[in-house]
């Protein structure tokens, strides 16, 4: 990959700066970069190009990034950066520039220099460049990964002096230097050692499944049944088998063609993020790739599906109590974590999470997820409202549909974590029957929803039968807030009896004022999770009986007749997979 910075309005190479990478499958793109290029403008360099350049080239692959010491590269945002999950190649300031792909600008000069017309413009040298970096033939490639051995033993034989390649070798020949390998693994996962069987093709080289990821490679997924879409009918959602080791996945399939620009960029920070963070809470993607015109992401199966699954089809008014400790703990623990590494969530709700088949709990829904790091700095508050989050209105503190210049912070995941407690107890979301005005105004004049149950629905009311707002809402209305709804003289599900410490909890996290909300780290020392310590950690499937996870479907295959697949297609309609966002 290479940024190019006008440097002046004079028409030629070295006009231009750059920095590249060289692939284990090619070169990436050329970006054309007008004007300073300073650290914000690097930063989103590699956040739009490098990396899904590498994760085209490499997947899952281990890789080094190499770039030199300039003061962008150096910079403190660059710095904090790299750290979230990019292996940096070490780079001592006397380092001699070793890397082959400088070569390839003498190559490009050579090619530019030959075009039989002068070019007059900016856009012309652009598309020239292009053009021709287009026509580097892969033999012209596999020559300079070739040549890398003998130019580093010959600056080791020169001790960082004059060498025949001393033209890239900037350094005074009376300071010892260390010399540094430029490439290694980013020309190959082996390193330089391969070179001598390098004569194959750079696109065969093969993917490896490396440390639990999956292969990034569509032939490696046998899809077997369709089980819902999503992002505006441009996702599809397969319920696919990994063939080299059987196991069941979920492969989102997103048409990129169809997408636009605001929708690739939506989906770029949703990617950038996932390679980021590694948490036993949080949905692990096991592989991203493109195929064809479509981006795969490949996402191991929840066989209970989300919370809100959980709801919808068996525990209409609401999960017990203990069962929503195991839940919310798992939450506070991902959010905790994504906290800490300056992020803020901005989607916790049921439906982001999804339980595995052994009580994993885990949350989704990166996509709206927003860093509070800027220029290397951590915001104290954030301005930015979540983009596409209408079906997250409910869910979203009032400091955040407020917008005002004070901002939100971390704490507005603490208002939507209490929001989902309210769901999972009460079986429904408070504040999703209202109209979005109505609902601002409810919120920012402090109205407060509770959990239903025999301390917040008047004794009166839990005989009668209604179907008040107040219910459906989910919010604390005084005299008949609760709106017990049962007929034909069976208990009412809101006789029961939630603990103090439950609703302690819920009113903590959704306080008006952010500033009272404790952090996710001292909500996860908060007494309501005492009733889970001396429990098993896998204890959630047993209290999610007489609900089973989807069971096993080995035997199915996509070729089998449409009766084979009814009954599996049948527990997977009932999967509202449109709303997990993943």
């Amino acid at each position: 990959m290479s940024f190019l910075r006008w440097v002046s309005e004079k028409l030629s190479v070295e006009s231009l700066r750059d920095l590249d990478l060289f692939g284990g499958v090619g070169l990436g793109p050329l970006v054309p970069v007008k004007g300073t290029l300073n650290a914000s403008a690097y930063q989103d360099i590699l956040d739009n190009f490098m990396l899904l350049t590498l994760w085209e080239q490499f997947g899952d692959d281990p890789f080094l990034f190499q770039h030199d010491c300039t003061p962008v590269h150096k910079a403190s945002s660059i710095k904090t950066w790299i750290e979230f999950g990019v292996e940096e190649l070490d780079w001592p300031a006397q380092s001699p520039d070793l890397n082959p792909i400088e070569h390839l600008w003498d190559e490009l000069e050579r090619r530019l220099r030959a075009r039989p017309s002068r070019l007059t413009s900016v856009p012309d040298l652009t598309n020239a460049l292009l053009e021709e970096r287009s026509r580097i033939p892969k033999n012209t490639l596999l020559n300079l990964v070739e040549s890398l051995p003998r130019i580093v033993e010959a600056v080791i034989a020169a001790k960082g002096g004059i060498s025949p390649y001393y033209n890239h070798v900037h350094v005074k020949a009376d300071v010892p230097v260390l010399v540094w390998l430029a490439v290694s693994a980013l020309i190959h996962p082996k390193g330089v050692e391969a070179h001598e069987d390098s004569r194959e093709s750079l696109s065969s080289l093969p993917h490896r499944d490396t440390m639990g990821t999956f292969l990034p490679d569509s032939s490696a997924y046998e899809l077997l049944t369709s089980i819902g879409h999503g992002l505006e009918n441009l996702m599809t959602v397969n319920l696919a088998r990994y063939k080299h080791t059987g196991e069941r996945v979920t492969i989102r399939r997103i048409d990129m063609e169809s997408c636009t620009n605001d929708m690739v960029k939506y989906l770029q920070e949703e990617i950038h993020v996932s390679k980021l963070f590694h948490h036993p809470s949080i949905l692990p993607y096991k592989s991203i790739f493109i195929s064809e015109n479509e981006l795969w992401v490949i996402t191991p199966f929840m066989a209970y599906g989300s919370a809100r699954d959980l709801i919808n089809t068996h525990f209409t008014h609401g999960l017990s109590e203990l069962t929503i400790a195991y839940i919310l703990l798992g939450v506070l623990r991902a959010l905790e974590y994504i906290h800490h590494n300056g992020y803020v969530h901005r989607s916790v709700k049921a439906s982001h999470i999804l339980i595995s088949a052994d009580g994993q709990v885990y949350l989704s829904g990166l996509r709206s997820i927003f860093s509070l790091i800027r220029h290397g700095q951590r915001a104290r508050v954030v301005h930015d409202f979540p983009q596409y989050s209408v079906k997250v209105l409910p869910w979203l503190s009032p400091e955040v549909l407020q917008q005002n210049l004070q901002g939100y912070d971390f704490r507005s995941d603490i208002y939507s974590l209490g929001i989902t407690a309210c769901e999972l107890a009460n079986g429904h979301v408070p504040f999703k029957d209202m109209p979005a005005t109505q609902m601002l105004l409810e919120k920012l004049n402090g109205t407060v929803p509770c959990l239903l149950d025999s301390t917040t629905i008047p004794a009166e009311e839990l005989g009668m039968k209604s179907s008040r707002s107040g219910a459906d809402s989910g919010i604390c209305e005084g005299p008949g807030a609760g709106g017990a709804r049962h007929t034909n003289g069976e208990p009412n599900p809101y006789s029961r009896t939630f603990s103090t410490h439950f609703h302690n909890f819920v009113e903590l996290c959704l306080q008006r004022d952010p500033e009272k909300r404790p952090y996710a780290s001292a909500l996860i020392g908060h007494s309501f999770f005492k009733q889970i310590k001396r429990r098993p950690c896998d204890a959630l499937p047993d209290l999610l009986r007489p609900v089973s996870p989807l069971g096993s479907f080995d035997c199915v295959r996509p070729q089998d007749p449409p009766s084979a697949l009814a009954s599996l297609e049948y527990g997977l309609g009932h999967l509202d997979v449109d709303d997990w966002d993943f």
